[in-house]
């Protein structure tokens, strides 16, 4: 490349920074609007028809070869497209002889059709430069500009991988402050990641409240955000949910609120992609009215509910027979992004889970008297979007032989070197053992498990439950999720409690408890 268009390729770099994104433009004065293949053959052909006004005026027999147009000194698809199809709208009817280096690339030439490509933020010039080969003398030259589309984008991707050379899209420079604005449910933008700090915003209001689904396609490794209004507390993030590496994120969203989006790169990744979103509206929720207790739907273990929170802060409630002698009721719910499980036994709440960290699965068990138990289920959020629930029935464990040790004055005693076999008969068991020493020295007391998935935590006390005569305390020390503590014990009496840390143990929910000196 001569010095002369290296200073235009700077010039223009330098300007396309100083100028308003597209997205915030009419298209250019002179630029041509190219949205599809068949507008940009009519580009060409009018491109074609100028240049062979000049070329019919050269000698018969004239050799002119189509050579490249080069966009940043790389190849891309348009330059591809530019080439080839001059050479066949010049061959026809004409005295001289089109030469394509596709098929021509020894063939000596007396003159030589090239060019270049260059972008601002909205147009993309095409410079065509008819060269005399002897000489190497510029003898014309033709611009012709087209106004930036993603259908101009997708045809001057450039380069895709780590730490290659990328393009700038059209929409730059975008930022928190200058998003790009978003038609939900219209065509895919066409972007880039031009380097390993670039991000890309978009915003977008919807006019209906429902599920948002935005994703990438395209080879580049993609991240992305969601964020509410000024926020700068994510709503929701994604990595890998989409095809491939492309990311994907599906989210409650409300009508008039503005909603931003942030898409990075991952790995220094730089290259193309394309992104898109529209918003879905619930179906309708034919299980109203079931806002209240009074008009809970009815929930089985035989079937699984399909359920909708079809307006704002919408609260559904369920209500299931218990049968008699009480059951281990669990609950289950998938879909709901921030949402909160309350059970009831008439106006009794037997339990809630609202803080599961499980994302969009919650799970609730309660022991429930026989009778009609009441499910209630909310988005804490208030949102709009469709969820499922299912519930089962367990009979609840029998009691060991030590309850009720679930105080410390009923707490039942082990000695050194005993092995007592015990049970949690639910989530929310509590077993106190009483502990005498006799002889100052090193114990450990420990638990475990038959099947090594309950997980339990266990607290030591010397005299009382006092937080003041706590001595120790541990969760997993011990094998899999089973406490374990060593210390150094003197004579006299000390207290050990043992609480479950499952929310549902599992039907198997037996476990070990020794005492031995070290």
């Amino acid at each position: 490349m001569n010095k002369f268009f290296r200073c235009i390729t700077l010039w223009f770099a330098i300007s396309g920074l100083l100028t308003l994104p597209l997205h915030a433009q009419a298209i250019p004065d002179g630029a041509v609007n190219v949205e599809s293949l068949i507008q940009l053959d009519k580009a060409a052909e009018t491109t074609a028809a100028v240049i062979q006004k000049t070329l019919s005026g050269l000698t018969a027999g004239t050799r002119v070869k189509i050579a490249d147009f080069y966009l940043n000194d790389a190849q891309t698809d348009l330059e591809s497209y530019w080439r080839v199809q001059l050479a066949a709208l010049l061959a026809e009817g004409a005295k001289y002889t089109i030469l394509c280096t596709d098929v021509d690339d020894n063939v000596q030439a007396d003159y030589v059709l090239r060019g270049n490509l260059f972008q601002t933020n909205d147009v993309l010039r095409i410079y065509t430069r008819l060269i005399r080969v002897d000489g190497s003398a510029i003898v014309k030259s033709w611009i012709t500009d087209l106004a930036r589309s993603d259908f101009i984008e997708s045809i001057t991707q450039i380069a895709t991988g780590r730490g290659a050379s990328v393009r700038r899209d059209r929409y730059e420079n975008d930022s928190r402050t200058n998003p790009v604005a978003l038609t939900l449910g219209g065509a895919a933008l066409s972007r880039t990641i031009h380097d390993s700090s670039d991000n890309d915003w978009f915003t977008f209001t919807p006019e209906i409240s429902g599920l948002l689904i935005a994703e990438t396609s395209g080879s580049i490794d993609t991240y992305m955000y969601l964020y509410e209004g000024s926020s700068e507390s994510e709503l929701d993030t994604d990595d890998d949910d989409g095809s491939g590496s492309n990311a994907r994120i599906e989210h409650s969203v409300r009508a008039g609120r503005t909603y931003f989006i942030r898409i990075r790169a991952l790995d220094d990744e730089t290259g193309a992609y394309s992104f898109s979103a529209h918003v879905e509206a619930p179906p309708a929720d034919t299980l109203e009215p079931n806002d209240t207790k009074e008009s809970a739907s009815i929930l089985s273990e035989k079937n699984d509910i399909q359920g909708v929170f079809g307006i704002e802060n919408d609260i559904d409630w369920y209500k299931i027979e218990i049968p008699e002698g009480g059951s281990l009721l669990t609950v289950t719910t998938s879909g709901i992004t921030d949402g909160k499980i309350e059970i009831y036994s008439g106006d009794e709440l037997l339990g809630e889970e609202d803080d599961c960290d499980c994302g969009n699965t919650m799970r609730l068990t309660v022991k429930a008297p026989a009778g009609t138990a009441f499910v209630r289920l909310a988005d804490q959020n208030g949102n709009i979007g469709t969820y499922s629930l299912s519930a089962t029935l367990r009979p609840i464990p029998a009691p060991d032989s030590y309850e009720d040790d679930d105080r410390i004055s009923g707490a039942k005693i082990i000695e050194v070197g005993d092995v007592q076999q015990r049970t949690f008969s639910g989530s929310d068991d509590i077993d106190w053992v009483k502990l005498v020493i006799t002889k100052r020295g090193d114990y450990t007391i420990e638990v475990s498990d038959t099947t090594n998935n309950l997980d339990s935590a266990m607290r030591l006390y010397r005299d009382s439950d006092d937080d003041d005569d706590q001595i120790d305390s541990d969760d997993d020390s011990g094998s899999d999720y089973n406490p374990r503590i060593r210390t150094r014990l003197d004579a006299g009496t000390y207290f050990i409690r043992i609480r479950c840390l499952d929310s549902d143990p599992l039907e198997d929910n037996r476990y070990t408890l020794r005492v031995s000196a070290r």
